[in-house]
């Protein structure tokens, strides 16, 4: 089992960046999170549907699609998947994100977290803190 996440760009228009939790491989365009209401007028010509600014299957929290795995597989075989996905495994920055991801978690899942000779840092390259 593992946990993967992109990040979300809030923001208009189509463009952007996503940021540094995203590795691999190509990088899809930002998506975009507007705080308008998922169908609104426009100008007499009905409603406009807005994208979900997550893949289907996936769940947002904060400004990250979340994707949890129910396969039982290695860490290397999770990381793999997340980059054909444009994702990394989950990269945790606060208490709180932990608590939604172990929300939807039924075991441990495997995170994008690694040793690097003694320390720990995360996938996307950041060391990892635990007072965070």
């Amino acid at each position: 089992m593992w946990l993967m996440s992109t990040k979300v760009e809030t923001g208009r228009g189509s463009g952007g960046a996503q940021s540094g939790i995203l590795g691999g491989g190509g990088v899809r365009p930002a998506v975009q999170v507007d705080t308008e209401p998922l169908l609104f007028p426009a100008a007499s010509k009905g409603c406009i549907k807005c994208e979900a600014p997550c893949p289907e299957d996936w769940l947002l929290y904060g400004r990250k699609c979340y994707f949890f795995s129910e396969e039982p597989r290695d860490w290397n075989t999770g990381r793999q998947y997340c980059r054909t996905h444009d994702a990394v495994l989950a990269v945790i920055q606060s208490q709180k994100e932990l608590e939604f991801m172990f929300k939807f978690t039924r075991r441990e899942p495997w995170i994008g977290l690694r040793r690097v000779g003694d320390e720990f840092h995360w996938v996307n390259g950041d060391p990892f803190d635990p007072d965070t």
